[in-house]
């Protein structure tokens, strides 16, 4: 009973939310540059720095499958308000020039696979704010077939890729306005934080000292 007591209080000494996170997580991380576009709010340095274009962006979006859906060539999860149900997005975040702002969708936010000819990320907030990505070739040479399966891959030639974010004043007028150009995209699995590899680690060696208690 002692060791069952410690086990119960080791679980509870540690956070338990962000062990939910990672069971079907993944994480998308788009890289590239910035083709246009303008930042009014200084979100990515000084503010009014009227031309971004050329500057590097590194783009993740952390994702949970669990309600992913197949239909033919299409694999998909989406959610949000627009769907009527919670948002499958973890986690939006966007870096340009080693600033980082997080975005928040929650209204219309998907990730969609059409195998070998498109891959999409796109988050939507009620306000139409927007940040989105896309892969697209025709010949079905992506290499795209799963919405989880570990990859990276930098663009061909002969692809389409565009991305772009959108945030406005809430009054139709735009107060950041990027044309995102993204040349690689990274699929990984989420990793399990440090606390509840340490959880798992102390339940198994108590689960050895009990097998041990019960032999002796």
């Amino acid at each position: 009973m002692k060791i069952k007591r410690l086990a119960i209080l080791s679980a509870l000494a540690l956070p338990a939310a962000p062990i939910a996170v990672n069971a079907d997580t993944v994480s998308y991380t788009f890289t590239g540059t910035v083709s246009s576009g303008f930042d009014d709010i200084g979100l990515f340095g000084a503010p009014g720095s009227e031309n971004l274009a050329g500057a590097s962006f590194t783009a993740v979006f952390d994702v949970n499958l669990a309600r992913e859906s197949i239909g033919g060539d299409i694999l998909q999860v989406s959610g949000g308000t627009e769907f009527g149900t919670a948002s499958p997005f973890v986690s939006e975040s966007l870096t340009i020039n080693g600033h980082t702002t997080n975005f928040v969708g929650g209204f219309f936010d998907i990730v969609l696979v059409n195998v070998g000819t498109e891959f999409m990320v796109d988050a939507i907030a009620a306000n139409n704010n927007s940040l989105n990505f896309s892969f697209s070739n025709s010949s079905g040479s992506l290499p795209f077939s799963s919405l989880s399966a570990p990859l990276s891959y930098t663009a061909m030639a002969s692809d389409e890729t565009s991305g772009a974010l959108v945030l406005g004043d809430g009054t139709g007028q735009a107060e950041a306005d990027l044309n995102l150009l993204p040349t690689e995209v990274t699929i990984a699995p989420v990793p399990l934080p440090a606390a509840a590899w340490l959880m798992l680690s102390g339940l198994g060696g108590l689960g050895v000292m009990a097998r041990k208690r019960k032999a002796a």
